[in-house]
Protein backbone atom coordinates (compact mmCIF):
# COMPACT_ATOMS: atom_id res chain seq x y z
CA UNK A 1 0.00 0.00 0.00
CA UNK A 2 1.49 3.05 -1.16
CA UNK A 3 1.38 6.21 1.39
CA UNK A 4 -0.50 9.42 0.37
CA UNK A 5 1.26 12.66 0.33
CA UNK A 6 0.36 14.41 3.17
CA UNK A 7 0.16 18.30 3.04
CA UNK A 8 2.15 19.84 5.80
CA UNK A 9 -0.38 22.89 5.82
CA UNK A 10 -3.44 20.70 6.73
CA UNK A 11 -2.31 18.45 9.58
CA UNK A 12 -5.38 17.30 10.80
CA UNK A 13 -5.43 14.92 7.46
CA UNK A 14 -3.40 12.42 9.05
CA UNK A 15 -6.30 11.48 11.61
CA UNK A 16 -7.86 9.86 7.57
CA UNK A 17 -4.54 8.04 6.84
CA UNK A 18 -5.01 4.17 6.71
CA UNK A 19 -9.08 3.46 7.41
CA UNK A 20 -8.65 -0.11 6.06
CA UNK A 21 -5.87 -0.94 8.38
CA UNK A 22 -7.31 0.45 11.34
CA UNK A 23 -10.56 -1.66 10.26
CA UNK A 24 -8.74 -4.46 10.24
CA UNK A 25 -7.38 -3.83 13.58
CA UNK A 26 -10.14 -3.17 15.16
CA UNK A 27 -12.01 -6.05 13.92
CA UNK A 28 -9.09 -8.92 15.31
CA UNK A 29 -9.83 -10.37 17.85
CA UNK A 30 -7.41 -12.52 20.05
CA UNK A 31 -7.91 -15.09 23.10
CA UNK A 32 -7.58 -12.91 26.63
CA UNK A 33 -7.23 -16.17 28.71
CA UNK A 34 -5.74 -19.81 27.82
CA UNK A 35 -7.44 -22.56 29.52
CA UNK A 36 -6.39 -25.76 26.94
CA UNK A 37 -3.71 -26.52 24.85
CA UNK A 38 -5.54 -25.97 21.66
CA UNK A 39 -6.00 -21.82 22.65
CA UNK A 40 -2.47 -22.04 23.33
CA UNK A 41 -1.68 -22.88 19.56
CA UNK A 42 -4.32 -20.38 18.75
CA UNK A 43 -2.94 -17.34 20.56
CA UNK A 44 0.36 -18.40 18.78
CA UNK A 45 -1.57 -18.36 16.00
CA UNK A 46 -3.04 -14.83 16.91
CA UNK A 47 0.27 -13.22 17.88
CA UNK A 48 1.17 -13.91 14.39
CA UNK A 49 -1.45 -12.33 13.08
CA UNK A 50 -1.02 -9.37 15.01
CA UNK A 51 2.89 -9.17 14.03
CA UNK A 52 1.81 -9.35 10.42
CA UNK A 53 -0.87 -6.50 10.80
CA UNK A 54 1.25 -4.02 12.63
CA UNK A 55 4.09 -4.44 10.03
CA UNK A 56 1.83 -3.84 7.35
CA UNK A 57 0.85 -0.44 9.28
CA UNK A 58 4.20 0.24 10.38
CA UNK A 59 5.58 -0.07 6.72
CA UNK A 60 2.86 2.19 5.47
CA UNK A 61 3.50 4.81 8.18
CA UNK A 62 7.44 4.81 7.26
CA UNK A 63 7.96 7.09 4.54
CA UNK A 64 4.98 9.72 5.65
CA UNK A 65 7.11 9.65 9.25
CA UNK A 66 10.24 9.85 7.26
CA UNK A 67 9.19 13.09 5.24
CA UNK A 68 7.58 14.67 8.40
CA UNK A 69 11.05 14.03 10.28
CA UNK A 70 12.93 15.64 7.85
CA UNK A 71 10.96 18.63 6.88
CA UNK A 72 10.94 19.04 11.08
CA UNK A 73 14.47 18.82 11.51
CA UNK A 74 14.80 21.00 8.17
CA UNK A 75 12.40 23.86 9.89
CA UNK A 76 13.90 23.26 13.23
CA UNK A 77 17.41 23.71 12.24
CA UNK A 78 16.19 27.25 9.93
CA UNK A 79 14.80 28.19 13.17
CA UNK A 80 17.60 27.54 15.44
CA UNK A 81 20.22 29.10 12.82
CA UNK A 82 18.31 32.34 13.94
CA UNK A 83 17.19 31.85 17.80
CA UNK A 84 20.36 30.80 18.79
CA UNK A 85 22.29 34.04 18.05
CA UNK A 86 19.37 36.06 19.96
CA UNK A 87 19.53 33.48 22.54
CA UNK A 88 23.72 33.95 22.97
CA UNK A 89 22.78 37.63 22.68
CA UNK A 90 20.44 37.92 25.62
CA UNK A 91 22.44 36.08 27.51
CA UNK A 92 25.12 38.03 27.35
CA UNK A 93 22.79 41.02 28.38
CA UNK A 94 20.99 39.30 31.06
CA UNK A 95 24.64 37.88 32.45
CA UNK A 96 25.49 41.57 32.32
CA UNK A 97 22.36 43.23 33.94
CA UNK A 98 23.14 39.99 37.14
CA UNK A 99 26.82 40.78 37.63
CA UNK A 100 25.89 44.61 37.63
CA UNK A 101 23.25 44.12 40.33
CA UNK A 102 25.63 41.68 42.33
CA UNK A 103 28.19 44.28 42.48
CA UNK A 104 25.74 47.07 43.01
CA UNK A 105 24.20 44.78 45.93
CA UNK A 106 27.81 43.85 47.48
CA UNK A 107 29.25 47.93 47.10
CA UNK A 108 25.75 49.15 48.85
CA UNK A 109 25.81 46.09 51.78
CA UNK A 110 29.43 47.28 52.13
CA UNK A 111 28.20 50.70 52.81
CA UNK A 112 25.35 49.91 55.06
CA UNK A 113 27.86 47.89 57.42
CA UNK A 114 30.53 50.70 57.24
CA UNK A 115 27.59 53.33 58.55
CA UNK A 116 26.45 50.77 60.78
CA UNK A 117 29.55 50.74 62.07
CA UNK A 118 30.05 54.43 62.36
CA UNK A 119 26.92 55.18 64.19
CA UNK A 120 27.58 52.43 66.51
CA UNK A 121 31.42 54.40 67.50
CA UNK A 122 29.23 57.36 67.96
CA UNK A 123 26.74 55.69 70.15
CA UNK A 124 29.53 54.15 72.30
CA UNK A 125 31.30 57.65 72.41
CA UNK A 126 27.90 59.91 73.13
CA UNK A 127 27.78 56.92 76.20
CA UNK A 128 31.25 56.72 77.38
CA UNK A 129 30.42 60.66 77.46
CA UNK A 130 27.10 60.63 79.36
CA UNK A 131 28.70 57.93 81.94
CA UNK A 132 32.33 59.76 82.33
CA UNK A 133 29.70 62.71 83.78
CA UNK A 134 27.41 60.67 85.69
CA UNK A 135 30.53 58.80 87.58
CA UNK A 136 32.07 62.26 87.99
CA UNK A 137 29.11 63.20 89.68
CA UNK A 138 28.88 60.07 91.74
CA UNK A 139 26.14 58.14 89.56
CA UNK A 140 29.24 55.13 89.16
CA UNK A 141 25.85 52.51 88.71
CA UNK A 142 23.80 55.08 86.56
CA UNK A 143 27.03 55.21 84.43
CA UNK A 144 27.67 51.21 84.10
CA UNK A 145 24.13 50.82 83.16
CA UNK A 146 24.60 53.01 80.05
CA UNK A 147 27.99 51.46 78.94
CA UNK A 148 26.73 48.09 79.09
CA UNK A 149 22.83 49.47 77.28
CA UNK A 150 25.69 50.86 74.92
CA UNK A 151 27.24 47.41 74.53
CA UNK A 152 24.57 45.10 74.42
CA UNK A 153 22.07 47.07 71.89
CA UNK A 154 21.63 45.74 68.60
CA UNK A 155 23.24 47.64 65.84
CA UNK A 156 21.61 50.24 64.22
CA UNK A 157 19.64 49.61 61.37
CA UNK A 158 20.96 51.72 57.62
CA UNK A 159 19.11 50.99 54.41
CA UNK A 160 20.58 52.69 51.49
CA UNK A 161 18.28 53.54 48.57
CA UNK A 162 18.94 50.77 45.77
CA UNK A 163 19.03 52.65 42.47
CA UNK A 164 19.16 49.44 40.50
CA UNK A 165 14.69 49.57 41.98
CA UNK A 166 14.53 52.59 39.60
CA UNK A 167 15.53 51.37 36.28
CA UNK A 168 11.98 51.19 34.60
CA UNK A 169 10.46 47.75 33.15
CA UNK A 170 13.54 46.22 34.97
CA UNK A 171 12.80 43.15 37.32
CA UNK A 172 14.49 40.46 39.29
CA UNK A 173 13.53 37.26 40.63
CA UNK A 174 15.86 34.77 42.98
CA UNK A 175 16.35 31.33 41.47
CA UNK A 176 18.02 28.78 44.14
CA UNK A 177 20.76 26.51 42.73
CA UNK A 178 23.31 24.14 43.68
CA UNK A 179 26.90 22.65 42.80
CA UNK A 180 28.78 20.49 44.29
CA UNK A 181 31.02 21.40 47.04
CA UNK A 182 34.43 21.98 46.61
CA UNK A 183 36.65 21.31 43.47
CA UNK A 184 36.15 18.31 40.98
CA UNK A 185 39.17 17.06 42.77
CA UNK A 186 37.20 16.62 46.11
CA UNK A 187 33.93 14.92 44.05
CA UNK A 188 34.55 11.52 45.33
CA UNK A 189 34.88 12.59 49.25
CA UNK A 190 31.68 15.13 48.44
CA UNK A 191 29.64 12.29 47.40
CA UNK A 192 29.84 10.06 49.92
CA UNK A 193 28.80 12.91 52.49
CA UNK A 194 25.78 13.61 50.33
CA UNK A 195 22.96 11.97 52.74
CA UNK A 196 21.05 9.46 51.51
CA UNK A 197 17.65 10.86 50.93
CA UNK A 198 19.17 12.78 48.26
CA UNK A 199 20.59 9.94 46.10
CA UNK A 200 18.49 8.08 43.53
CA UNK A 201 19.18 4.26 42.16
CA UNK A 202 20.77 4.25 39.18
CA UNK A 203 18.97 1.80 37.24
CA UNK A 204 20.72 1.70 33.74
CA UNK A 205 23.44 0.04 35.64
CA UNK A 206 21.47 -2.27 37.81
CA UNK A 207 19.88 -3.42 34.75
CA UNK A 208 22.65 -3.85 33.22
CA UNK A 209 23.92 -5.38 35.64
CA UNK A 210 20.73 -7.99 35.86
CA UNK A 211 21.16 -9.12 32.21
CA UNK A 212 24.51 -9.35 32.64
CA UNK A 213 24.85 -11.62 36.32
CA UNK A 214 21.40 -13.07 35.67
CA UNK A 215 20.53 -15.79 38.57
CA UNK A 216 24.42 -15.24 39.80
CA UNK A 217 23.89 -11.79 40.51
CA UNK A 218 23.56 -10.58 43.75
CA UNK A 219 22.54 -6.37 44.96
CA UNK A 220 21.88 -5.74 48.33
CA UNK A 221 18.10 -4.59 48.55
CA UNK A 222 17.14 -5.81 44.92
CA UNK A 223 15.64 -9.28 44.16
CA UNK A 224 17.23 -9.87 41.11
CA UNK A 225 14.25 -12.90 39.26
CA UNK A 226 12.94 -13.99 35.50
CA UNK A 227 10.17 -14.26 33.66
CA UNK A 228 9.02 -16.01 30.84
CA UNK A 229 7.63 -14.40 27.80
CA UNK A 230 6.81 -15.72 24.77
CA UNK A 231 8.61 -15.34 21.70
CA UNK A 232 6.66 -14.62 18.04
Amino acid sequence: MTAPVLDVMQPETANALAPDLETDARQLTVLATIATVEELTTAVADRQRIADLRKRVVDYFAPLKSMAYQLHRKICDRENAIVAPLDARDRLVRDAMANFKRAQDDQRLALERAEQDRRRREDHARALHEASILESAGHADIAAAIVDDAITAPPPAVTLPDPVRNVSGLKFRKVWKWRYAGTAADRERVLKLIPREFLAVDEVKVNSYVRSMKSSGSIPGIEIYSVDEPVR
